[in-house]
């Protein structure tokens, strides 16, 4: 199992900063998520590792060794791509073993890596099929087998499964993180979908404009943003724009009072990040609730979401599916109240 550092990385395309001098340890074994939307930088930065681009400023170190300016296939990584790069005239068992017959690795030896290998992604009885005939999900897992079978000191993925249904998604995603663990090899995953992250990393570091936001592990991140981007990309949080007086948010016809763990911003421009299951739904004229009107339901099953209408600020509301949600037609006024423990106030803007 390896480490891996980064040091103040950076790197310019046309004068557009896609990775701004971003520092990083992950430790031996872990499984390391980088999360943020299209655009951020999480690619670069994971090419930038590989050794398929060259950092403008700062290094790579892996276990210890400086690794800058070595080659790709100099660096003992693995790396699956998005769109999973397998060769389509070759067989599942000649994809996989084509690195290790690169390397020069004697032919038993290849074939005995392949088969184990093989065995672990459960492909074992496809070994001989071209890969064009598999299903992407199958497809898939070659890659991760052919990374794997070359032992890497780190394994890069880079969104894996963005090109894989959702019932795929949620399968091939337990059997990466199955895999992982038996194989026990340090992990750096790049996504845009925050339930992959959550699910699969033991750490997240969730990256804006080229920069780490925060780093942290899930449930950190997600109870404890450090800014109103990462409540409102890791957690969904609806993010309103108000002022506070130390005592009460304001934000329009919405007031609402802080309750003693929350005054802690000082009086001026502040941020409510509340988390859609933070906003509570009652009664019109509940203790502690303001009225507001239901602009939109959506019933999903075990759980229904609202968006609420206070003034001319809007909010998002899950709640439990219930004989109450399913009465709040459009229009209707319900009382709306805020579960603090799923709520922040940052000072300054969203």
């Amino acid at each position: 199992m390896s480490s891996l550092s980064l040091r103040t990385l950076s790197k310019t395309f046309q004068g557009t900063g896609a990775v701004r001098g971003v520092s990083l340890d992950v430790t031996p074994g872990e499984f390391f998520a980088i999360l943020g939307p299209s655009g951020c930088g999480k690619t670069t930065l994971l090419r930038l590792v590989a050794g398929y681009e060259r950092p403008d400023a700062g290094s790579i170190v892996i276990d210890g060794q400086d690794v800058t300016s070595m080659r790709p296939q100099e660096r003992g990584i693995g790396m699956v791509f998005q769109n999973y790069a397998l060769f389509p005239h070759l067989t599942v068992h000649e994809n996989v073993a084509f690195g290790l017959q690169t390397r020069g690795i004697p032919a038993e030896e290849t074939r005995e890596r392949v088969d184990r290998m093989l065995g672990k992604v459960r492909l074992s009885g496809k070994a001989a099929v071209a890969v064009t005939s598999l299903s992407g999900g199958e497809q898939q897992r070659v890659a991760v087998a052919r990374a794997l079978v070359l032992r890497p000191r780190l394994l890069l993925f880079d969104e894996p499964l963005s090109n894989l249904d959702a019932a795929l998604r949620l399968s091939t995603r337990e059997e990466i993180r199955i895999l992982q663990r038996e194989e026990g090899v340090t992990t750096l995953y790049v996504t845009h979908d925050q339930s992959e992250a959550m699910t699969l990393a033991d750490r997240i570091a969730v990256m804006r404009s080229g920069s780490i936001e925060q780093v942290g592990p899930p449930r950190e991140l997600y109870d404890l943003p450090a800014s109103p981007f990462v409540a409102g990309f890791l957690g969904g949080a609806n993010l309103v724009e108000g002022t506070t007086d130390g005592i009460t948010f304001v934000a329009g016809e919405l007031r609402i009072p802080l309750p003693p763990s929350h005054r802690g911003p000082a009086p001026g421009p502040a941020t409510l990040a509340v988390k859609p299951e933070g906003v509570l739904l009652s009664e019109e004229g509940g203790e502690g609730s303001v009225p507001s009107r239901v602009v939109m339901r959506e019933y999903l099953g075990f759980t229904t979401a609202f968006r609420l209408r206070v003034g001319e600020t809007e909010l998002r509301s899950v709640a439990l599916s219930s004989s109450f949600t399913a009465g709040l037609e459009p229009g209707h006024t319900v009382g709306c109240a805020i579960d603090w423990t799923r709520a922040t106030i940052f000072p300054g803007g969203a």
